[in-house]
């Protein structure tokens, strides 16, 4: 029933553009859709909240080729409790099985060896969407 209703919730919140969304630095889920279609689940837990984290991914999508930022939206959800979150973002990630979930490189916050920013690396992500010269 939390999944369904989460579902249903978000579904009926606003599509904004990933450029422009207008979201607030509260904790909470969100999706990023590329051509209207599910392709990130997150969660926002840090100070900069939902804002901070649709932020991070904007930079990111604009410095890649093959790509653009017009192509991308988001929806979000404000949790109040900070427990709540890794629930409900597990719950989107089972309903939407976005792509970007289950390739290495996009999610921001992965810091350590033989991950995305380490000499001679290169992740999915890279390989998908090469950085702009």
């Amino acid at each position: 029933a939390f999944a369904d209703q989460l579902v249903v919730t978000l579904e009926a919140s606003p599509e904004h553009p990933l450029a422009a969304p207008e979201a607030p630095r509260k904790f909470g889920v969100y999706v990023l859709y590329r051509n209207q279609k599910p392709v990130y689940v997150g969660q926002a837990i840090g100070v900069g909240g939902v804002a901070g984290r649709l932020r991070d991914h904007l930079k990111k999508i604009e410095q890649r080729s093959g790509i653009s930022a017009d192509d991308m939206t988001c929806r979000y959800l404000l949790i109040r409790q900070q427990w709540e979150v890794s629930r409900a973002e597990t719950a989107l990630i089972t309903k939407y099985g976005p792509t970007w979930n289950g390739i290495p490189g996009f999610s921001m916050h992965v810091p350590g060896k033989g991950r995305p920013g380490m000499p001679n690396y290169t992740n999915e992500w890279d390989k998908q969407f090469p950085r702009l010269s």
